[in-house]
């Protein structure tokens, strides 16, 4: 039988073992459900206290929401009261200066209130006396600043550095002779005043954006320029009056908020401004007759002249400080301007030739100093200008020749221009009257069409000899400007330009120009420029040497021999004024002789300046002290060059010699003395 097959005998054996198992026990039965009750029970609390806990949490939450938002609120509220506090402050502290100014106003108006009588002796009579007075006080008007109204101030009132009259003066008696066309929107009329044409163009600009309005005011004016200058050289010479001023107009838009001038705008007027001064360029170039026939401009006039050179000043001085405005923009502007060909290369190289025969004969101390403000602002610690070393050596090397070369006056070019009040300005009285002021009755007329004949005016001696003294003055300040240059450059990694053997005998030579200068003329009026001239050329040499070390490989051997000459007059000077020259300073001022020249007049009072003292002194108790600082300046006579140019000169000697020379050279020089 297998294991599946169920029979009734296993039934039967099932049925008995349940019998023989114990009978449940009805005890023990309710006390299981006993136990399950009790354990129901539990859990039933537990689950309302849990629910009763959580809903306690979320009263406890809500609260702590209430209460920050409350917090919030009250917060906000304090915050707000403390402004409105505030604001209440200020407006009291207004009013207050307000009220302050007013009562000084009326004090001052009462103070000026005299009776009206013939005695000049009369006195002020009191304010409580003249009841009339309080019917003319006039209470002042709140001005509101607005930009359209103080740029129509500034182009109606810009005048040009030294000229008697404004721009809009002058051109307000300049006219045309046919009518001329700029655009839709611009009509000249003829015999009509230029002005009142560019005029009301300019206020119908008025709803524009300062900047907009400057823009669009400045591409006009331009625009008309090159039309003038258009016909100008088709023949009718007539049409250079207005150029420069209208030119000036643009210089007076772009200096009154140089932010307006945007980058793009900067940009543009570059080119037009290029392209104005390379028509103009030659005039440098005109120095003599055989010149002129050549050019063919020997027939010009003395007034059209005058009207060409003062065009290219003012067109280089314009250029000079649309260099300036694209600074403010960002640092590589200018030089990524030069990277573009946006500065024209050409027009420098005219007015820096490599060539030194030319350079002598085209140098004009006015447009050599915009080139240089130019190149200054190009100057950057990637590169310099326009990258090119070979261009960039030549301007350099024009540039450390103008120290050397004997740069005469330029006749007819005696103008101040747009950014310097520096040099002559002499030539401005004949321009000025090519626009007559004021016309004689024969012409029937207030306006002109074309330059009024002047001719040249004779000078005196002793205005031929101020006109010396600031040309001098003039060239100092440009040396001065170029030697910063090259320090700057080197400072900024561009020394490869400047450490060439040919440039280093050039600045040795300059150093030795300069010392044989001071020591001919130690009471020149402006030896002190031409001290700082060798300060900052001294520096550049010792840049240069510090950095390359072996001065061999610099410095031709001849050049090394000046070089050494030229150092040991600064190493070997004395860098103050004996004691016997100090006695005698001080005891000249303590006697009250401050106006008393006794070594040189001007360094002595460019010592005073620098130290923020007056010209002059009447008080013997700080006479002493005006001494000691007098003591301290070099002068040129007693000592020429300060203490930190000697020790610069002693080191770049000990560079170049060891000790035992530097004595031997010492003793070789003093050997009379001693």
């Amino acid at each position: 039988m297998s294991y599946s097959d169920f029979g009734d005998d296993d039934e039967e054996t099932l049925q008995l073992l349940r019998m023989t198992h114990n009978p449940p026990n009805p005890a023990q039965n309710g006390h299981l459900d006993a136990s399950l009750a009790d354990l129901f029970r539990a859990q039933g609390e537990i689950a309302i206290l849990r629910a009763q806990l959580e809903s306690l949490q979320q009263l406890k939450v809500a609260e702590a929401a209430r209460l920050n938002g409350q917090l919030g609120s009250v917060r906000d509220e304090a915050k707000d009261q403390i402004e409105a506090l505030k604001l209440t402050v200020e407006k009291l502290e207004d009013e207050k200066r307000f009220l302050r100014n007013e009562v000084k106003l009326l004090s001052a108006i009462k103070r000026r209130k005299v009776p009206q009588k013939d005695s000049s002796d009369s006195l002020v009579v009191p304010a409580e006396k003249t009841p009339e007075a309080s019917a003319t006080i006039k209470f002042g008007e709140v001005q509101v600043h607005d930009d359209w109204l103080q740029l129509c101030h500034h182009l109606w009132h810009y005048t040009i550095s030294g000229a008697d009259r404004t721009v809009m003066k002058m051109l307000g008696r300049v006219c045309l002779s046919k009518p001329l066309s700029v655009g839709p929107d611009f009509h000249v009329a003829a015999n009509a005043p230029v002005l009142s044409q560019l005029w009301d163009y300019f206020l119908n600009l008025r709803m524009l954006r300062l900047d907009v309005a400057v823009q669009t005011f400045s591409v006009l004016v331009f625009a008309f320029v090159h039309r003038l200058l258009e016909a100008y050289h088709g023949g009718s010479s007539e049409l250079l009056l207005s150029v420069p001023f209208l030119l000036s107009l643009v210089y007076a838009a772009a200096t009154f908020k140089l932010l307006a001038i945007t980058e793009l705008l900067a940009t543009r007027l570059i080119v037009d401004v290029c392209k104005v001064v390379e028509k103009f360029v030659f005039v440098l170039q005109l120095n003599d007759e055989e010149e002129e026939a050549l050019m063919g401009h020997e027939n010009v006039t003395y007034q059209q002249r005058l009207l060409e050179n003062f065009t290219l000043v003012v067109g280089l001085d314009l250029l000079e400080l649309l260099a300036l405005v694209l600074t403010q923009y960002w640092p590589e502007a200018v030089r990524n301007h030069w990277l573009k060909h946006v500065f024209d290369r050409e027009l420098f190289q005219a007015i820096l030739p490599e060539s030194t025969e030319r350079l002598v004969s085209t140098f004009q101390i006015n447009v050599v100093f915009n080139v240089v403000e130019i190149l200054s602002a190009s100057l950057t610690e990637t590169g310099f200008a326009d990258g090119s070393d070979e261009h960039n050596r030549i301007l350099v090397k024009s540039l450390i020749k103008a120290f050397l070369m004997d740069i005469d006056i330029k006749d007819d070019f005696l103008f101040y221009g747009l950014n310097r009040c520096l040099g002559n300005n002499n030539d401005w009285s004949a321009l000025s009257a090519v626009i007559p002021e004021e016309f004689p009755p024969f012409l029937h007329g207030a306006l002109t069409a074309m330059p009024c004949p002047v001719r040249p005016r004779k000078r005196g001696e002793m205005e031929l000899f101020r006109i010396r003294l600031e040309h001098d003055c003039h060239l100092l300040s440009l040396r001065m400007r170029i030697a910063t240059l090259l320090e700057s450059m080197i400072v900024a990694g561009m020394s490869n330009i400047v450490n060439l053997r040919e440039n280093i005998k050039l600045i040795v030579r300059v150093l030795g120009f300069e010392q044989n200068l001071i020591m001919q003329q130690p009471r020149y009026q402006f030896v002190h420029m031409r001290i700082l001239i060798i300060a900052v050329l001294v520096r550049v040499l010792y840049y240069i040497i510090d950095e390359h070390k072996n001065v061999n490989t610099l410095i031709y051997p001849e050049t090394l021999y000046e070089l050494l000459v030229v150092l040991m007059r600064i190493a070997f000077a004395a860098d103050s004024l004996s004691s016997d020259a100090h006695a005698l300073l001080a005891e000249v001022r303590s006697r009250g002789a401050v106006d008393l020249a006794v070594f040189n007049a001007a360094c002595e009072l460019r010592s005073r300046e620098l130290a923020h003292l007056p010209v002059y002194r009447s008080a013997t108790a700080q006479d002493p002290q005006l001494a000691d600082i007098e003591s301290s300046f070099p002068n040129g006579l007693e000592f020429p060059y300060d203490s930190e140019t000697i020790e610069i000169a002693r080191e770049i000697l000990g560079a170049c010699l060891n000790h035992d020379e530097a004595d031997n050279l010492y003793y070789n020089m003093y050997s009379q003395s001693v």
